[in-house]
């Protein structure tokens, strides 16, 4: 009996002593565990600070844009409306010295005997194409497209990214860019409401 003690006290100690030694390492593997775990939040927190970042950028840049184009659009439509203006005022012009000059020309050739018909032709200002006076408009006013990237903290897009890691480690819980406003869509009066823009932030 004390033969099966004495081997059951050794069996118990080295049992104690492989748990310590596991439970060292698993203390430690804990650890290492942790410190990696710290890490791919922070990267992750970092990538959607990025991310609500790149949001509020496009959307200030396109926002920019659409209020420079108008302004630019409008100006360029005015300055346009005045030039055909001033075009066909100058086109006028051209016919009528067209016709003096026709009409001078027919009493220069008999000045004692005036050609009537002759001058009576002069004064069809038909005969007098002022085709080439016309301003050709060459300027581009189309809208360039200006997109908005859809892939941020509180879309689908960007939860389905996560998705691919690993069940053990998964990603942190995703919260949404915050701070934007929009009311573009309804039409008030036959015009779209402008946008209200504001920067984007993680909500954190």
């Amino acid at each position: 009996l004390l033969y099966e003690f004495n081997q059951k006290q050794e069996a118990c100690a080295n049992a104690t002593s492989s748990v310590r030694d596991t439970a060292v390492g698993c203390t430690a593997t804990g650890t290492t565990h942790g410190t990696k775990k710290a890490t791919c939040n922070s990267i992750q927190s970092e990538m959607a600070e990025a991310a609500c970042d790149q949001l509020s950028m496009e959307t200030e840049v396109c926002h920019s844009y659409d209020i420079c184009r108008a302004q630019a659009l409008k100006a360029y439509q005015l300055t346009r409306m005045s030039a055909d203006s001033d075009a066909k005022d100058r086109q006028a012009e051209w016919r009528t010295l067209m016709r003096i000059d026709c009409m001078l020309e027919v009493i220069a050739e008999n000045p004692k005997v005036v050609d009537e018909s002759a001058l009576t032709d002069c004064k069809d200002l038909k005969q007098f194409s002022a085709v080439h006076l016309k301003i050709s408009h060459t300027c581009y006013t189309e809208k360039v497209s200006c997109s908005v990237t859809q892939t941020y903290p509180g879309t689908a897009l960007y939860s389905n990214l996560l998705k691919g890691l690993p069940p053990a480690a998964p990603a942190m819980p995703v919260r949404r860019c915050t701070g934007i406003e929009s009311d573009v869509g309804k039409p008030v009066g036959g015009r779209a409401m402008p946008a209200v823009y504001k920067y984007y932030r993680l909500n954190v």
